[in-house]
């Protein structure tokens, strides 16, 4: 019998992660030196998904942190900015 109750299909039935466990597959991904696609296949892990879970932890660990730059030295050289002439045709 095939149908929808998962009953004979062809794909596994899928399997949920917390936030957490992703974190850490993420941080497995970054030591591991191989590929996106590599590591997906290793893992048995949909690309599609990693994708999703990278952007999402990626983006919710920059949301309201700022990164404090320090002002350029000063060499007493002024700045002088570039004007874009016409060519000569």
């Amino acid at each position: 019998m095939s149908g929808l109750n998962g009953s004979g299909g062809s794909r596994p039935a899928p399997v949920v992660r917390s936030e957490a466990e992703w974190a850490a597959i993420m941080a497995d991904f970054e030591r591991s030196g191989l590929s996106r696609r590599e590591f997906c296949e290793s893992r048995e892990l949909s690309l599609k998904t990693f994708g999703n879970w990278r952007r999402r932890l990626c983006l919710g660990s920059a949301k309201g942190s700022f990164v404090e730059l320090a002002p350029p030295a000063v060499s007493g050289w002024d700045v002088v900015l570039a004007q874009t002439l016409p060519r000569n045709r």
